[in-house]
Order: C-alpha cells, then sequence, then structure tokens
C-alpha cells in the first residue's frame, strides 16, 4: 500500500532526525518490517547526512571499514532436539517471517531463506578490500550459534516454544572471515541483547532502542597490540 510506505518512510525519517539529536553521524541498515525502498539499489536519503549501510561499505579508518547488510531469514520454533538440521517445512513452525530473505512471504521455507543470505553476503564480500583491513559487519539478524539469537515466544497455539533467530549462513561467512571481522553488531532478537565469541569475533546484540542504547569502544594501540579490538561495551538505560 503505498499511503503506508509513504508513512512508515515519514516516521523513520523522524526517528533519524531524533538519533542525529544525539550523535553526529548516523548509520543504519533496514530491519525485516521495514519498507522494501530501503532495500533498493538507489534507496531514499531520509535526511541530509544519515547512511543506509544495506549491500555496502564505509570507511572509517585508514584500515577498518563499516560493512551493512539488513534483512532476515525465517526463523523457527523449535520442537525437536535435531533443529540444526533446518529441515523444517512446516509452516505453524514458522517463529518469525522473514523479510527479504524468502521467496514465499506467507509459507516460506527455511532452507531457501538461508540460500539467499548466504548468496547476499557472498555478494557483500566482494566488496571488501584488497589488504589487511578489518570490518565491523553490521547485520539485523545475528548468527545463529549466539546465545543473543534465542528467544522464546508463544506459538500459534499459544504455547511458549524457543525460538532460533539466527542464521546458520551469517554463522559460516563470520567464520570463514574471522580473521578479517572483528565485530558482529545485530538487532533483531530484542530478548537477546548482550555479547558473546564465536572464535575472535565479538558478536553484539544491541537492543530494542526503545529499552535503552549504548556506546561500544572500539581501539588500536599498546593494549590492544595494534590490532583492532573491541574495548569496552557501555549500556544506556
Amino acid at each position: 500500500d503505498e499511503e503506508l510506505v509513504k508513512k512508515a518512510e515519514k516516521d523513520i525519517t523522524n526517528y533519524i532526525t531524533i538519533l542525529e539529536g544525539l550523535c553526529d553521524n548516523v548509520i543504519y541498515i533496514p530491519g525485516n518490517h521495514d519498507t522494501p525502498s530501503m532495500y533498493a539499489e538507489n534507496p531514499p536519503q531520509f535526511t541530509e547526512k544519515s547512511i543506509n549501510l544495506h549491500n555496502r561499505g564505509l570507511q572509517i579508518a585508514s584500515d577498518l571499514y563499516l560493512f551493512g547488510l539488513g534483512g532476515s531469514t525465517t526463523n523457527p520454533y523449535s520442537e525437536e532436539t535435531d533443529y540444526f538440521t533446518y529441515k523444517i517445512d512446516d509452516y505453524s513452525k514458522v517463529g518469525f517471517r522473514g523479510w527479504p530473505w524468502t521467496k514465499e512471504y506467507k509459507e516460506p521455507k527455511f532452507e531457501e531463506g538461508e540460500q539467499l543470505f548466504g548468496e547476499a553476503l557472498d555478494k557483500l564480500q566482494t566488496q571488501f578490500p584488497n589488504d589487511n583491513s578489518k570490518i565491523i559487519l553490521l547485520t539485523h539478524e545475528g548468527p545463529f550459534s549466539s546465545f543473543t539469537t534465542h528467544s522464546v515466544s508463544p506459538n500459534s497455539e499459544g504455547v511458549k516454544k524457543p525460538v532460533y533467530s539466527g542464521s546458520m549462513s551469517l554463522d559460516k561467512f563470520l567464520v570463514n572471515n574471522m580473521n578479517r571481522i572483528i565485530a558482529n553488531i545485530h538487532g533483531h532478537t530484542h530478548r537477546g541483547k548482550g555479547n558473546y565469541k564465536i572464535f575472535t569475533t565479538d558478536i553484539i546484540n544491541v537492543g530494542n532502542a526503545e529499552k535503552g542504547c549504548g556506546r561500544i569502544v572500539i581501539r588500536k594501540d599498546e593494549s590492544t597490540h595494534f590490532e583492532w579490538r573491541i574495548t569496552k561495551i557501555e549500556r544506556i538505560t
């Protein structure tokens, strides 16, 4: 609906304007409830200075880059202990519907979503600089194996079930690029706020902005052996 899209884009502009009153540089990626226009090759410029980092990168130091990929896959309820296989094809077991990494929103297939997201990550990697620069990866959805993507939610029958709202494709991508990616900062799972590690990569779920905000300090000096590292995570409620 065109009117709904216009209203949503107006709301997004208002939110970004509020954030610009708190910090100089607002860099964001869209989530699975945001408008399709935010995933376009040339997305709307909501404010003069803000940057939509979906499917692109931004150099923030001589050897440090931000890269972003928004959206989510469809996440299942866990009914059995073999959920790791992701061989779930029952619509009734959908926990959170994914967007845009799905071919069919109403009756999504989990494996298709993972395939699409994995392909998008591989495409994003082709933009990585051809040197030893480090990368901070911004994604809406986090990695499957991190507790920051684990949640509990009532299913269609009102029974509380664990929902694993992370991506296996992202897990694989982070492991394959652990020498480049120093941190993966994500959202999506509101109840999963916190931080974790996958090998040497910091995984940080910033949580729901309505519940507060925070600051992540990244340093490169003697204390970090002159390597970029997350040295401090502060949360403000």
